[in-house]
């Protein structure tokens, strides 16, 4: 059976635009209530997964939803609607992801912490990864999906009980070392600077006695080891969102102006919203996805002898169901 029959992805703002890996078109919407009607099925139940959930972890839900639900008789469709971190930054922090400077800090970042916790693909341990690696990772639409930092370094940086001072040493100076044959970093600090509303570079820079800014590379590579630092501390404590998420969210937090914690939740909650909107004259994959939905479900309810039973429940802790 077609796959799609079970779920519908909820785009940028959303849409049926392609975000991710998976998308749906309005046609997709078309066939699963075409099937509804040609299999006779008489319960549908609409699953929405909780908020802050990667489009990945939507779609394994769809699937167990699926089984869940097809066993009470009724026919699951899963919204999947991309409110993970990445997604959410994606979608809402353009300009900020857009930046060379966020861009420079970012492979920084990746390259020092790859240097402490090393990095696992497939389960096998690959312990650093070149400049053009990660330059390369970070060009592709979910940039280090199949990568976990490497549990054997992990386990090594426990046994080796190094306190929080002693690490944060080692960092700053494999920070500096990168940062000394580098002289790109302060240019694009100077650049940005003029822009305040978007990146915060008040914490790369110094105030000199004559009202000019200074720009010590040591007060740069103590930044990126202070971030490096909380991000493999999230990871030895099992606080981790992943490995390209967590570094991520730790750098957005100490560069941005934004606070994090409402920029996720009011992004989430965004684009819950987007979602609902109307779509007069809109067509294709432009059209808003629970309109469309909602358009569909109305017709064919206009239509039926017998109205289906219609199931919504929200979120996977939420505990909502309302039957119509």
């Amino acid at each position: 059976m077609n796959e799609k029959l079970h779920y519908v992805n909820v785009g940028s703002k959303g849409t049926f635009a392609s975000t991710g890996k998976i998308k749906s078109t309005p046609e997709d919407v078309d066939l699963i209530f075409k099937y509804l009607s040609e299999e006779n099925k008489k319960g549908i139940v609409l699953y929405f997964h909780g908020g802050l959930v990667p489009e990945k972890s939507g779609k394994e839900s769809a699937d167990k939803m699926k089984i869940v639900f097809e066993r009470t008789g009724n026919h699951p469709v899963s919204i999947v609607w991309e409110t993970g971190i990445f997604e959410t930054l994606k979608d809402r922090f353009s300009e900020i992801w857009a930046t060379d400077l966020f861009k420079k800090l970012l492979e920084s970042l990746i390259k020092l912490v790859g240097k402490k916790l090393g990095f696992s693909v497939g389960g096998k341990g690959v312990f650093k990864l070149s400049n053009q690696e990660i330059s390369a990772q970070l060009m592709m639409e979910v940039p280090f999906e199949n990568f976990g930092v490497n549990e054997g370094a992990k386990s090594a940086i426990l046994s080796n009980n190094l306190d929080e001072k002693s690490m944060l040493s080692e960092l700053e100076a494999e920070a500096e070392e990168d940062f000394d044959s580098d002289s790109e970093i302060i240019d694009l600090i100077e650049a940005e600077s003029n822009n305040p509303n978007l990146l915060d570079t008040s914490k790369l820079t110094t105030d000199n006695k004559d009202g000019s800014k200074g720009i010590p590379l040591l007060k740069i590579a103590k930044f990126i080891a202070k971030i490096a630092f909380k991000v493999i501390k999230r990871h030895i404590n099992k606080r981790d969102h992943g490995f390209y998420p967590t570094v991520i969210e730790e750098l957005v937090r100490e560069i941005s102006v934004t606070n994090l914690a409402a920029f996720f939740w009011n992004g989430m909650k965004v684009k819950a919203e987007e979602m609902w909107k109307l779509n007069d004259g809109l067509a294709g994959e432009k059209m808003v996805v629970i309109q469309k939905l909602t358009e569909t479900i109305n017709f064919l309810k206009s239509k039926a002898k017998t109205k289906p039973r219609i199931g919504i429940i929200l979120g996977s802790g939420l505990g909502h169901f309302v039957q119509h």
